[in-house]
């Protein structure tokens, strides 16, 4: 009698494993695919963030390379100011010496005048 109850209950049973066995990997793809799916989610979240951060100090970098090429051109221009400056500073040196010069020589001429109007009169 065990035998025919487990043979009527055999075809039923092997169907309900069976039954089982497929709900079970069903559930397992789903676990998977929802796993699967979040993970995406994360790795396109983390690639979001890191390509904004790379972005924001990207533009930090230009903003300080901007800021540093100013103050090159400023100093460039300061420097060349200076420049046209002390070009005109040693020019009028150069005209004030020049002028010394002149008087010294309109003295020194009439001093040798006086020289050779003095020595002429002996």
């Amino acid at each position: 009698m065990n035998r025919n109850k487990a043979s009527d209950d055999g075809p039923a049973a092997v169907a309900a494993a069976m039954q089982r066995v497929l709900q079970l990997q069903e559930d397992r793809a789903k676990r998977i695919k929802a796993v699967s799916e979040e993970h995406q989610k994360a790795v396109a979240e983390l690639r979001s963030r890191t390509l904004a951060r790379y972005r924001g100090e990207l533009r930090q970098r230009e903003k300080k390379r901007a800021q540093q090429v100013a103050r090159i051109m400023s100093s460039v221009e300061r420097r060349r100011d200076i420049e046209v400056k002390m070009q005109e500073l040693v020019l009028q040196m150069h005209l004030e010496v020049r002028k010394v010069e002149e008087m010294m020589l309109v003295g020194y001429h009439g001093r040798e005048m006086d020289v050779r109007s003095s020595m002429e009169g002996l």
